[in-house]
């Protein structure tokens, strides 16, 4: 398990550590406190190639590459909001410590360069400029990666590839139906689809089976209803039960390593959270999948303390990370919340989010 985390200068945090986390790890707090971004932190640290930066702008809504190639300005803008205050001179620093395989750690920093870049544009007065390539540098114990960004051939280009670490991020904008179906059927294939059906019976008693089937030429999870004569895509029968179904396969998928859900109680119906909550947690507990999620529900959270009596190592497993911006400071801080308190607090209707 991941026991602890730090980050400089990464996003809206400056300087973060965190200790103390457990098999479940539930992050409230306001809307732009950084819940999103802590789970980007650690996303970015498990990656092996700096794609990933650009995946994660696309989900947030700013594409994923500069119209002007040519232009130091649009090559450091893609980056800019990386750091924290847009201080791209300092560079940017995250470490996860893990019980099991040590050290990982990320830095992100320009390199210094010799190279230089003369656009040759009729209509323009050549401009020649220096380029510092940024610089992604994986370290994990005895290895060490370095990758960078660079403009070649009129595209960018990423260079070097480490090592993943054993991670899934699920979240509203990064939800796909085909990576769903690749991971239904990854696991049909190694014969290890039975417990998601299961885990979808649990909720939704109606459903007879899972399978999957081509629709319009393309893989879809599908499931079959004693009420009707033909089976119907996942998604047909309920958005929350395809987002219930990845999180499933993603535990199932990375057995001994971590999952991170942003908004994890979106698109389920309050009255099946305890259920589905249950049956997360014991698979979790079954596989030593290790859970970070954001929630913004107080509902979920009186679910969260409800369940942890039920949980293999009760209370103990679970910590609250709360995210506060006390008087408008730019950076938050992070309250690390024993399960136990949080128990304590939710009997008492404290506002905990």
């Amino acid at each position: 398990m991941i026991n602890q985390v730090e980050i400089r200068n990464f996003r809206c945090f400056k300087n973060v550590k965190l200790h103390g986390l457990k098999r479940f790890n539930f992050i409230v707090g306001e809307s732009g406190t950084g819940k999103t971004a802590l789970l980007e932190a650690l996303f970015l640290a498990a990656a092996g190639n700096p794609q990933i930066w650009f995946r994660l702008r696309r989900w947030r809504g700013l594409g994923e590459g500069p119209m002007q190639l040519g232009v130091r300005e649009t090559y450091e803008a893609l980056f800019r909001d990386m750091f924290y205050g847009f201080d791209q001179k300092s560079g940017a620093n995250i470490r996860i410590l893990d019980s099991e395989l040590g050290k990982r750690e990320l830095e992100i920093y320009y390199k210094k360069s010799n190279v230089y870049r003369l656009p040759l544009q009729a209509d323009k007065e050549p401009e020649a400029f220096l380029i510092d390539p940024i610089q992604f540098k994986w370290d994990f114990g005895n290895d060490i990666v370095h990758s960078q960004v660079v403009i070649k051939d009129g595209a960018l280009q990423m260079t070097g590839d480490a090592k993943v670490y054993p991670l899934f991020l699920i979240s509203p904008r990064t939800f796909s139906g085909r990576d769903n179906a690749n991971f239904f059927s990854n696991l049909s294939r190694l014969k290890k689809a039975e417990p998601v059906c299961k885990a979808v019976q649990a909720i939704f008693k109606e459903v007879e089976d899972i399978s999957l089937e081509l629709l319009a030429g393309e893989p879809q999870i599908f499931v079959s209803l004693s009420t009707l004569p033909e089976k119907i895509p996942l998604g047909d029968l309920s958005g929350g039960l395809s987002k219930y179904v990845e999180i499933v396969q993603s535990i199932l998928n990375n057995p001994g390593g971590a999952i991170l859900i942003d908004e994890i109680e979106n698109g389920f119906y309050y009255k099946n959270l305890g259920g589905l909550l249950r049956n997360i947690i014991e698979l979790c507990d079954q596989h030593q999948v290790q859970l970070f999620a954001t929630t913004h529900s107080y509902e979920f959270l009186e679910v969260v303390a409800d369940v942890m009596a039920s949980a293999k190592k009760g209370a103990d497993a679970f910590r609250l990370l709360r995210l506060e911006r006390p008087n408008g400071v730019p950076q938050p801080e992070i309250r690390v919340i024993p399960g136990d308190s949080l128990e304590a607090a939710m009997k008492e209707h404290f506002e905990v989010r």
